[in-house]
């Protein structure tokens, strides 16, 4: 739950500023680890996300926006609200602020994607070929400027960086079906969330 752990916190920062929050006495951090320890470790959270179409960051934030409801309701009422079955398969997350909850949640993807196609190059004895697409993809160098620093024709470079961004796509795979993307699903999933960073860095 670690990945889910910052966009969530984001996300509650924003709920509670929209005036949802009132009454609750938590701050966003602290209504995220009761959300995480209340509605999360109830047995059979996960096995009714695993029956429902949501991927894992949708059902997490209705979780919390119920779980956040929950509270509010029970300090207005100062009793215990009967929870109904399954709450989370409603939908009542605003569209804006899951927006900025994916925005984060992606950045934070990306970032846990590429640690972990580092480490997972370095275990393999890879460390060059991701070295070679780090400075080609995320530096802008072309292939013919390294060939000084890898003592290695261009050629051999592009398909060094291929392999580790053959990895890299692997990974992202992995993860985006981890969070629940059917297979079939995930080059349109990709393209979708490029473009709600793509819209942030716009904005």
């Amino acid at each position: 739950m670690s990945a889910y752990l910052n966009p969530l916190t984001s996300y509650a920062r924003v709920v509670c500023g929209s005036g949802v929050g009132e009454l609750v006495e938590l701050n966003p951090e602290d209504l995220v680890h009761d959300f995480l320890l209340n509605r999360v470790n109830t047995p059979g959270y996960f096995h009714r996300w695993s029956e429902s179409d949501f991927t894992l960051r949708r059902w997490l934030c209705n979780g919390f926006h119920f779980r956040l409801k929950d509270r509010r309701r029970k300090a207005v009422t100062d009793r215990q609200r009967t929870e109904a079955a399954a709450p989370e398969l409603a939908v009542e997350v605003d569209d804006r602020q899951f927006t900025e909850f994916e925005r984060t949640w992606a950045r934070d993807f990306v970032r846990r994607a590429v640690d972990q196609t580092a480490e997972e190059c370095r275990r393999r004895g890879l460390e060059d070929h991701w070295m070679v697409f780090q400075r080609h993809h995320l530096d802008g160098l072309p292939f013919r400027a390294l060939v000084e620093s890898f003592d290695l024709p261009a050629r051999r470079l592009a398909r060094m960086s291929r392999t580790a961004a053959d990895r890299l796509r692997v990974v992202i795979q992995e993860l985006l079906e981890r969070d629940g993307v059917a297979p079939d699903d995930v080059a349109a999933e990709i393209a979708r969330l490029m473009e709600v960073v793509r819209h942030d860095g716009r904005s």
